[in-house]
């Protein structure tokens, strides 16, 4: 009965947390192009509607992660804990969304004084 009440929790959480992510990135695009000095530009494109992102466009970076992407990774429980989001917030204040399913290392491209990391339990969008 116990693997029975896991398994239907960690299947449903999974699969909607999938869904949710899928709604959100659905028709979005994220090219990375680096640039002759040396710097990086985001091309982010969301229903045909082209933005181009400098690093210096970038007020900050929230990295949503689930919690087993900060324990040792013999502790984690399963995939939907894998998932994550980064929540992109420029000097405009505008906030953009952009899933780990659409570009999974984007912390690369981003100052690291920009980065701020929160835990969730699930990665809701």
């Amino acid at each position: 009965m116990t693997f029975v009440i896991g398994g239907i929790f960690f299947g449903f959480s999974l699969l909607y947390l999938l869904i949710n992510h899928y709604k959100q990135s659905r028709n979005l695009s994220i090219q990375i192009e680096r640039l002759l000095h040396g710097d990086y530009k985001i091309i982010y494109s969301k229903n045909n509607i082209l933005r181009e992102i400098f690093r210096t466009d970038i007020e900050k970076c929230i990295v949503c992660k689930g919690q087993s992407i900060f324990v040792d990774k013999y502790q984690r429980f399963g995939y939907q804990f894998e998932i994550f989001f980064y929540k992109l917030i420029l000097n405009d204040g505008t906030q953009i969304n952009i899933s780990s399913a659409v570009c999974d290392e984007l912390e690369k491209y981003i100052n690291s004084d920009k980065l701020i990391y929160k835990k969730r339990w699930l990665a809701f969008m």
